[in-house]
């Protein structure tokens, strides 16, 4: 039943850290380092050309207003969890903001698919009395959405058999989903984790029995007849359980014949891995390789990253698919259209990631992308700019190299006397010898 998988996923994920890590680290992957681009548009020969400086600045400020660093990783833990994230927005022009507004899986299902590559969904708007609300909660909560919302909620209750299930507007809604069933095959890990809880368990139970003693009491024969009668044999137990009991480790078994000392558990002499292979099931059961977890090997890290890079991307050029339709359809731009472009940087291959970009930008492409990939945010970036020279930052000289040198500097070397040359191409040469070092 899916409302059980989405059910038992949702509890799983509140109570279990190993669970809760598996769907954070997919959500998390990426660290939301965008870029917004004015295209401009062609067929708009009639806007003004010289608003370019106020229609950018306005982009800046709308993809601001979305909060793209919160919402979308909010939406990947819920495709993760729920096997499937249905959403709509909503667009608050005085304050420039765009408001992502997620439903329940249970009350929204997919019917088809743009040209974008976005998702046409349709709302039970019985949701909406399913909240519990009173009248006055409930009119208020509506105000939080779209006018077509609040439209076809009003239909609904005009005619609740028939207006129950209504399509939502493709520009303004859409949904992610896991797979055509929206389950979450994640869920999958639930038996290898029951299981690990079990062999844990078990070799818990295996530890403490190689703490525990059984001291065996013989009582001496002859002849095979008893030398002790059996009111003397229980005389003798008593009186020998009053030692051996002083120890919650140890039990006493009187038996005919010598003194003995025997261990419940058996020492292993060979490594036990079962407990170890039953931890990397829960990894492997869903796909992922469980040297992300419990590896040491840099390379097989390396790999495997890149892999599951891949699969969360796709789902994260549909969410951008889907924003940028939102933005474009909200605000009028004229004669510009708004791409906001998300940039591949991860918290686990950042290092590489970066050097990606800075590599572009030394052959004068993507240093827009170097600056936003580095953390600043595009908006910031004149701002920073400003405030240096505010403050004079001017005065702290770097090293002289292809990343801080401009073309006027350039040519003032050309125009250098042969010793100022000499000294520049010694600068040069102490600056690369340094990098070297550093790599």
């Amino acid at each position: 039943d899916k409302s059980t998988w989405i059910e038992t996923s949702r509890k799983l994920y509140a109570v279990n850290p190993i669970y809760a890590r598996l769907v954070d680290y997919f959500s998390n992957l990426f660290m939301w380092r965008y870029v917004v681009i004015p295209h401009k548009l062609s067929y708009k020969k009639t806007a003004k050309e010289n608003k370019f400086k106020e229609l950018y600045e306005l982009m800046l400020d709308v993809v601001a207003g979305l909060g793209l660093e919160i919402k979308i990783p909010l939406i990947l833990t819920q495709l993760f969890i729920e096997g499937g994230s249905y959403f709509t927005t909503y667009c608050d022009e005085e304050s420039i903001t765009i408001d992502t507004i997620t439903f329940p899986s249970k009350y929204c299902r997919k019917v088809g698919e743009t040209q974008f590559g976005t998702g046409i969904i349709q709302l039970d708007f019985s949701y909406f009395d399913s909240l519990g609300l009173t009248q006055a909660q409930k009119q208020q909560f509506l105000e939080s959405f779209t006018p077509e919302i609040q439209e076809g909620y009003q239909a609904y209750i005009n005619d609740m058999s028939n207006n129950r299930w209504q399509t939502l507007d493709p520009h303004y809604s859409s949904c992610v989903l896991l797979n055509e069933k929206a389950l979450p095959n994640l869920i999958y890990a639930l038996g290898s984790l029951l299981d690990y809880e079990q062999y844990g368990d078990n070799e818990l139970e295996r530890s403490n029995n190689r703490l525990k003693y059984i001291v065996v009491h013989k009582m001496p024969l002859y002849q095979d007849k008893l030398i002790f009668e059996t009111d003397e044999v229980k005389q003798i137990h008593k009186s020998l359980s009053k030692i051996v009991n002083t120890s919650d480790k140890a039990r006493l078994m009187t038996t005919y014949g010598e003194i003995s000392l025997q261990k419940i558990g058996e020492d292993e002499t060979t490594e036990n891995k079962t407990l170890a292979n039953a931890y990397k099931s829960i990894f492997n059961n869903v796909g992922l390789n469980d040297i992300v977890f419990t590896g040491d090997s840099a390379e097989a890290l390396k790999y495997s990253v890149l892999r599951d890079k891949a699969t969360v991307w796709k789902y994260v050029e549909q969410l951008m698919n889907f924003y940028n339709i939102v933005v474009n359809n909200y605000f009028d731009f004229e004669k510009y259209q708004a791409e906001i472009s998300m940039l591949q940087v991860s918290s686990y291959t950042y290092n590489d990631d970066i050097q990606t970009y800075r590599d572009n930008a030394t052959l004068g492409i993507g240093k827009l992308d170097f600056m936003v990939a580095s953390g600043v945010k595009q908006k910031n970036i004149q701002d920073r700019f400003d405030l240096e020279n505010f403050l004079d930052l001017t005065q702290i000289v770097p090293l002289q190299s292809s990343y801080t040198q401009t073309s006027s500097d350039r040519e003032s070397q050309k125009d250098a006397s042969p010793s100022d040359k000499t000294s520049q191409v010694k600068e040069e040469e102490q600056s690369n010898d340094v990098k070297k070092k550093k790599k």
